[in-house]
Order: structure tokens, then sequence, then C-alpha cells
């Protein structure tokens, strides 16, 4: 097999293939490199996170699992094929990482509640406030709202559809540029889901 250019992209070449290169001057003169031994690997597939009794799960666990908390930011928070997660209502993903270094797309994203399942509409606390429900397309929030909130919508696979930063000490209206249907709200601050309910556009 012989490939012309002064790069080439690893993915169109064999794996464990030797190669070497040889350069061609304008005089026509050549040399040839030494025979290297091609190994690559593309990065692991995205982890399904399931939830059993007290602890998340993540498979397919080949490599270096590492579990993330959402919020304003992301925090780490554990390593391993599974976490136990503090007591408190919260959304988790985990990412693989190989023994090359290549590092997972994030996972389904979970809500990990030991007493409420996402499927419930759930209110975490009294202080927010979202209307219309449903909705044409335009809702507004009102509540406590921190420097550091923002919202995000879900669809009904778990994918984040929107992430809005929410603005302190106003009621924040928010345009939802999604297709008709149920979807999640969640509001995230001080690094804590404060609030989720289920929202339908129509």
């Amino acid at each position: 097999m012989s490939v012309a250019g002064d790069s080439i992209y690893a993915g169109n070449l064999l794996q464990n293939t030797y190669y070497r290169a040889i350069v061609q001057d304008a005089l026509g003169c050549t040399d040839t490199t030494e025979s290297i031994l091609l190994v690559y690997q593309a990065k692991p597939s995205p982890l399904v996170v399931t939830q059993q009794t007290d602890s998340l799960f993540a498979t397919p666990n080949t490599g270096n699992i590492t579990w993330f908390k959402v919020g304003s930011p992301d925090l780490e928070v554990g390593t391993g094929a599974f976490y136990v997660p503090a007591r408190e209502p919260a959304d988790y993903y985990a990412v693989e990482t190989n023994g090359l270094g290549c590092v997972s797309d994030p996972s389904n994203i979970i809500t990990y509640d030991w007493q409420v399942g996402i499927g419930e509409n759930n209110a975490f606390s009294s202080k927010f406030k979202l209307f219309p429900n449903p909705s044409n397309g335009v809702i507004s929030i009102t509540g406590n709202v921190s420097e550091n909130s923002k919202m995000l919508l879900f669809d009904l696979t778990g994918r984040i559809v929107m992430d809005v930063v929410l603005q302190k000490g106003t009621m924040n209206k928010i345009t939802l540029t999604e297709n008709t249907g149920v979807y999640f709200v969640k509001i995230y601050g001080d690094n804590k889901l404060l609030h989720q309910q289920q929202i339908i556009i129509q």
C-alpha cells in the first residue's frame, strides 16, 4: 500500500502495519526513512450510565472512568466503574480514558435521586416558578437566582438541548427553540440541582 503526500490521516492506513516514507527532491533524488509500526486507537465509545439501588454504574468499563456532577461548572466527583453519590438530587455523567489517553464523549446524563424519579414533576425548591406551562415557546423563570445559576433543558432521551445562564435579580424570559413535545427543565446554582420540572412545548 502506498500513499502520496507530506501528511497522512492515520485512519486511512492499516492498523498494526509497518510503513516507511520515501522522500524525493526536485532533481528526482530519493531517500527512505526507517520502517515504523503504525499503532493507533480511536477514542472510546460513550459509556452508558445506569442506576442500581444507591449506585451509578458505567458500562462497558474497559478503561479509566471519571465521574462528573452537572453544575456551574461541572465537577469531577469520582473515578471507577461505579460511583455512590451523596443523598441529594443531582445529575451525573461519566467519561472513559483508554490506555493511550484518548477520552470518550460524555455518557448519557442520569438524574440520581433516591426519593424521586426523573419522570416525576418535582420542585426541590418553592423559591422558583416557571410559567406558563404548557408553553408556546417562551417561558419566564422567577426565583432566588444566584450569580452562577443556569437552566438546562433536557429532551426525553436525557440529551441537553438548551443551556442558558440565568440573570440575577430579574425575571428571566427564555425563548425555547425546540420542537413541540415534553421536556425537563433543571435549574442549577452553587453546584447543586435546585429545581426541576416537566414542561410541555405546544
